[in-house]
C-alpha cells in the first residue's frame, strides 16, 4: 500500500463510503477478508474519501493494485493495460453508512481514511456507477495503469514508489 499520511486523533465524520462490486447489499455484515492484523477479527471496512471508496470498485481481475492519499492527491497504480481495465470494468456501488459504530487507527493501514465497524452495517444510500475507471476519474482519483515491471519497482522503491508516480501521467481517458 501506498504510504497515507496519518493524524494521531482523526476527527469522526458523520458518514462514510464503502465501494462494492455488488450493486444490491443490503447489510454489511463483518468479514475477515482484508485483515490488517491477526487479531483484528471480523471487520466491516469503510473510508471517509469517496476517491478512496471508488478504489475499491476496480475489479480484483485486472490485476494488483496499490492505492494511497499522498497530501491532497488520491493515487492507484494498476498492474494492468487500459484494454484489460475497460474488458473487466463492470462498475458497483459506493454505499453511503452511519459512522456511529466505526472507528479508526493511525496506526492500521491507510490510518484515518481507513475505519472499521465489528458491528453489521445498514447503508444509509448507495450510488450506483456503470464503470470503476468513470468513477475514479469523476471523484479525481489518480489512476495509473502500468506494466509488471513499473508495478514492481514502485513496491520495492525505498519511498514507496513516489519519485517514480510523479515521472508517470495518469490516465485521462483518452
Amino acid at each position: 500500500m501506498l504510504g497515507s499520511k496519518k493524524h494521531p486523533n482523526p476527527k469522526k465524520p458523520e458518514m462514510l463510503y464503502h465501494a462494492s462490486t455488488n450493486k444490491d447489499i443490503k447489510l454489511f455484515e463483518p468479514r475477515d477478508v482484508s485483515v490488517r492484523t491477526p487479531d483484528e477479527g471480523k471487520l466491516v471496512f469503510a473510508t471517509p474519501d469517496q476517491r478512496v471508496a471508488a478504489m475499491f470498485l476496480v475489479p480484483s481481475e485486472i490485476g494488483p493494485s496499490e492505492i494511497g492519499v499522498h497530501g491532497d492527491r488520491a493515487i492507484i497504480v494498476i498492474n494492468g493495460t487500459v484494454e484489460k481495465f475497460k474488458a473487466k470494468d463492470k462498475g458497483g456501488a459506493i454505499y453511503v453508512l452511519p459512522s456511529d459504530t466505526f472507528s479508526t487507527d493511525p496506526k492500521l493501514g491507510m490510518g484515518e481514511m481507513e475505519w472499521t465497524s465489528k458491528l453489521p452495517v445498514k447503508p444509509l444510500s448507495k450510488n450506483i456507477y456503470a464503470s470503476a475507471l468513470r468513477a475514479l476519474q469523476e471523484f479525481g482519483a489518480e489512476v495509473y495503469l502500468v506494466d509488471s515491471a513499473t508495478f514492481r519497482a514502485i513496491q520495492e522503491s525505498e519511498d514507496q514508489g513516489w519519485d517514480i508516480i510523479n515521472s508517470l501521467r495518469p490516465y485521462s481517458g483518452k
